[in-house]
């Protein structure tokens, strides 16, 4: 209240000041370019200056205006956007879980925006696994592969993961081992080449890859020591059923039975196979 009354107060003062000096004398100023000549009273010139200046000013708040609008309205736009590919996003994981692979699909891959494009290209991808549709699958990973720096280890994990799902061992055999190459130090591929050199019955590449699974504790207890077994029993069987009478080879035999495991040797099944290696 106080400071209102100081400015009207101020404003009074102002204007009787100006009322003042303006009956003194009203001033003369002459401003020539060229042929043009204008003459008028000093008050009058003030007055078109501050007019001048005003109108500048509403002119530049209205254009700063303009230009944060606009972009205020793309930004809108862009939050627009990708609330509803986030919705969509969201739907699509919902089918997903639903076993609604095509709608699935085609809600993950509309809704493929900003940083969560790796993440709904892989979940596509497995929509259309799920579908029945290899190539398409293929295609999306693809595409998973080439959205965020980065992420070829995990998209090539996923296509490993899917290639056993379509029993394509071959294929996931040539995955892992790729992704071995590429990542040495990343041991999760290994227990999907394990699980791809038993289907292929690779079993001496099997045993070659254990003590890694167990060093890296990929593989634990009870379940380590049954797939050891399993394993050298496979190996082991292997061997007696394609070996003949005349093809006896004592170094196969000798490099097998340095590599069975104590622990392992001593089961019944095993030391069965064993003798009868032997015995051949």
């Amino acid at each position: 209240m106080k400071l209102r009354l100081v400015l009207f107060v101020a404003l009074l003062t102002l204007g009787a000041w100006l009322g003042q000096s303006m009956m003194k004398g009203s001033g003369y100023v002459l401003l020539s370019y060229g042929s043009w000549v204008v003459e008028t009273s000093i008050w009058v010139g003030l007055i078109l200056i501050l007019s001048l200046a005003v109108v500048s000013y509403l002119a530049i708040h209205l254009l700063v205006a303009a230009l944060q609008a606009e972009d205020r309205l793309r930004q809108w736009r862009a939050e627009r956007g990708a609330h509803k590919a986030m919705r969509k996003t969201v739907q699509g994981l919902l089918s997903l879980a639903e076993g609604n692979w095509k709608r699935a699909q085609r809600l993950l891959v509309s809704g493929a925006h900003g940083e969560t494009r790796l993440i709904n290209y892989i979940a596509a991808a497995r929509a259309a696994q799920q579908n029945g549709d290899y190539d398409r699958c293929d295609e999306l990973l693809a595409e998973a592969a080439n959205t965020t720096k980065g992420a070829e280890l995990a998209v090539s994990l996923q296509q490993a993961q899917l290639q056993l799902e379509r029993h394509q061992y071959e294929q996931c055999l040539a995955t892992c081992l790729r992704i071995r190459k590429q990542f040495p130090k990343h041991q999760y591929a290994n227990k999907m080449l394990l699980k791809a050199y038993m289907a292929l019955e690779d079993w001496q590449a099997v045993v070659d890859l254990l003590p890694q699974l167990i060093k890296h504790r990929l593989i634990l207890g009870k379940a380590a020591a049954q797939l050891e077994l399993k394993a050298y029993s496979a190996l082991i069987e292997h061997i007696v059923k394609g070996r003949s009478a005349q093809s006896k080879d004592a170094a196969a035999i000798m490099k097998i039975w340095r590599q069975v495991p104590k622990a392992v040797m001593e089961h019944k099944d095993l030391s069965r196979l064993l003798m009868a290696l032997c015995a051949t």
